[in-house]
């Protein structure tokens, strides 16, 4: 701060003695309240949070026709016009009957192709090639409307009243999710992503089949893409996904009469359950309200059981990482006591199946020795055929190096007092599941994890012996 200026010296008669003056103080910057300081946080913090989009209702249809005068109140049309960059009351006021043909079958054209990029259904009786088709029509007599139909499959047009509630629910769903992408892709800030939107859905799926709901799924996969994060509540099981990445995104909502409504990823509410009596997916199969846990074993896959959620996130994330065959299926018993019943489950359901421990003397070895007693005689050798056991390893974590495991997953050097814990128990007791999820997420996003050839060399050393095993061809 700058020192301010001495008042002129006024010139007096008599001789005085010169006084040492002390130099200005300097000024110090005045603090706002801690009122202010909270009040700033409070306002940035809520500027940051993206705004929320709830969708639950089948009112925002896209209606058999509608008057041009109200096209600005139906959603589902704004939608329409939004995605193929249109004004519908525009085209309604073009008098030359050969532009407005030109103009509206380049738009049913446009239309139909989206649509059924995410329609994957055929209509029934004819080729695979013909699918649904959009038909689009101006009824000029006053009041003008818009009418939106869909052929059928004799090629005459139908309203769209005439289709399934499903397949309603899902055109106006399908161009909702389109226009949200359309956002995201006008607004997005190429060298960031950043969440635009959070689209919250209760149930989506509701009244469509098998087909159609695998169909949702994925373009809630691909919308998720474009910086707009979704959350759905299902019961659902073509819509919850189980391998690699997905795994980590389930989430299980529960009713505890003391504590109310709670929101826990799988291995939080295991953790909490009689492990004795619970086979690993039984929470999910309990909130889908299955009957058994076949939808989420493939029979057609590779299917390894592992102890916990956390090695499921490693191993699939070396899977990626060392580009394994994707057949490979990591299936997490969330504790050592269910592994014999989620085996169990496997072998009544005919899956071909192996499994994979560490060498932990409370845990690993206590998996493998409950297998070995119930399915293979007592036997080592025989149960050497169906379980690895990963030498030197309390922990999945041990298959890193010391200094791996600091660069690629906590992210810190060890401290003095921890320079000679393993890497398994410098986790054990602060985030063990937290580390395991954050490093699949950096593989599956891409990010640049060179390992060393130490780490390298032992997780190839059981994908060798899964190879081995299930008699998979290296490509």
């Amino acid at each position: 701060q700058p020192v301010a200026e001495e008042p002129a010296k006024t010139e007096v008669a008599e001789t005085v003695p010169e006084v040492a003056t002390a130099p200005t103080p300097i000024a110090t910057p005045s603090l706002p309240p801690v009122e202010e300081l909270a009040t700033n946080f409070v306002s940035q913090l809520i500027e940051s949070i993206p705004p929320f989009s709830l969708y639950t209702t089948f009112s925002d249809l896209l209606p058999s026709e509608i008057e041009v005068t109200g096209l600005s109140k139906n959603k589902a049309v704004q939608d329409f016009e939004k995605v193929f960059s249109v004004k519908l009351a525009e085209y309604a006021q073009i008098t030359d009957p050969r532009d407005k043909k030109i103009k509206l079958e380049a738009l049913e054209l446009s239309a139909t192709d989206d649509f059924n990029k995410s329609w994957t259904q055929t209509i029934a009786s004819i080729k695979e090639d013909k699918k649904y088709t959009f038909s689009i029509d101006i009824d000029n007599a006053e009041p003008k409307k818009i009418i939106f139909m869909i052929k059928g499959k004799d090629g005459t047009p139908l309203y769209l009243e005439q289709k399934s509630m499903g397949f309603r629910w899902f055109s106006a769903f399908h161009l909702r999710l389109r226009s949200l992408m359309k956002d995201g892709d006008e607004t997005a800030n190429p060298s960031k992503s950043e969440t635009k939107v959070v689209l919250l859905i209760d149930e989506p799926g509701q009244n469509l089949h098998d087909i159609a709901q695998k169909d949702v799924k994925k373009i809630l996969e691909e919308t998720s893409g474009k910086n707009i994060q979704i959350i759905y509540s299902t019961h659902n099981p073509n819509l919850i996904g189980t391998e690699g990445k997905e795994f980590t995104r389930i989430r299980l909502v529960s009713n505890d009469e003391k504590q109310g409504t709670k929101i826990e990823n799988v291995a939080q509410f295991i953790s909490k359950q009689d492990r004795g009596s619970l086979d690993a997916l039984s929470p999910i199969r309990t909130a889908m309200g299955l009957v058994n846990i076949q939808s989420l074993l493939d029979t057609h896959k590779y299917n390894i059981v592992v102890e916990g959620i956390t090695d499921h996130y490693y191993l699939s994330a070396f899977q990626k990482m060392l580009n394994k065959n994707s057949d490979i299926h990591f299936v997490p018993a969330c504790g050592v006591d269910n592994v014999k019943h989620l085996v169990s489950v496997m072998v009544g359901w005919g899956c071909n199946y192996k499994a994979v421990f560490d060498d932990d003397p409370a845990q690993g070895r206590k998996a493998y020795n409950q297998l070995k007693k119930q399915f293979y005689e007592d036997n080592d050798d025989l149960a050497h055929k169906h379980i690895l056991k990963i030498a030197d390893c309390n922990g999945i974590e041990d298959v890193f190096t010391t200094a791996d495991f600091e660069n690629h997953v906590i992210g810190r050097k060890r401290t003095k007092a921890e320079s000679k814990k393993k890497n398994s128990e410098l986790v054990k007791e602060s985030g063990k599941e937290m580390y395991a999820r954050m490093f699949l997420e950096k593989v599956e996003n891409g990010d640049t994890i060179n390992l060393s050839k130490t780490t390298k060399d032992k997780v190839e050393e059981f994908f060798k012996w899964i190879y081995e095993k299930f008699e998979i061809q290296s490509t």
